[in-house]
């Protein structure tokens, strides 16, 4: 299969401009939602105290414990968790109503209701991921420091793991077209270790370089960088959607 034939659909905006409306909308909205709730400016100011925390004492006490044992660590939990509540079902129905598009545009059937179901495992396990790259920072943050020029391998191994979350969570939800929720989810893992899965790991590959590439521009200007991420992000979102969808047909 040749992942870049299914690009070429990406740009009949007469099909595909509802998606790219909803895939930024979908940020907006939580964005908004969190904001509301005064989440996110809560979380911030906890993750500022707990840095001076541990800066403060980090010649008196160990990592673990300064981490663990403090009470802003323990709200940022909850508000973690809180997050975390108000995140799901948006995502749900934001990527639900994009899948089912996508699916549409091919032809093929698509039910929100199983993609609920299948990110039971995978939304657990994306926060999961938040947590450990959360820890995984300040771990390379304090090696930095301790020894400069320390290469960030925490934060790399954080990074492979989203990877691996987001390429098995693809193919489990092209695979909804034909399963159920659970099946999926095996028939992910199966397919995803063989080489069937290989055209979407490219892709997956591709669109880190894209996103990667436009984030250096932002030191160039910031208005072109927002132009560039506001047009790629969806553009190359729907891209895997479909790249993911010829994998488990092909």
């Amino acid at each position: 299969m040749r992942i870049f034939g299914a690009f070429k659909g990406v740009f009949d905006l007469r099909k595909t401009w509802k998606s790219f409306v909803v895939d930024l909308l979908f940020f907006f909205v939580l964005g908004a939602a969190l904001g509301l709730l005064t989440i996110r400016d809560l979380i911030g100011q906890n993750l500022l105290a707990l840095g001076d925390t541990v800066i403060q004492q980090s010649a008196t006490l160990k990592f673990s414990e300064l981490i663990f044992q403090s009470v802003y660590f323990q709200r940022i939990l909850l508000l973690a968790g809180a997050a975390a509540l108000v995140t799901y079902p948006l995502y749900c129905l934001f990527h639900g109503w994009l899948w089912k598009y996508a699916c549409q545009l091919r032809g093929k059937e698509f039910k929100v209701k199983k993609f609920f179901l299948v990110n039971l495992l995978w939304f657990p396990l994306f926060c999961v991921y938040v947590l450990v790259s959360f820890l995984f920072s300040y771990v390379d943050t304090i090696a930095q420091r301790l020894n400069p020029g320390t290469f960030p391998l925490m934060g790399t191994i954080s990074n492979i793991l989203f990877f691996l979350i987001v390429y098995f969570a693809f193919l489990s939800y092209a695979l909804l077209t034909k399963e159920k929720a659970g099946a999926s989810i095996r028939k992910a893992f199966s397919m995803g270790f063989g080489k069937k899965g290989f055209p979407l790991a490219v892709a997956l590959v591709v669109m880190v370089a894209a996103m990667l590439l436009i984030s250096s521009l932002s030191a160039v200007s910031s208005l072109l960088f927002l132009i560039l991420t506001y047009v790629s992000y969806p553009a190359l979102m729907i891209w895997l959607r479909f790249v993911a969808l010829e994998v488990v047909e092909g």
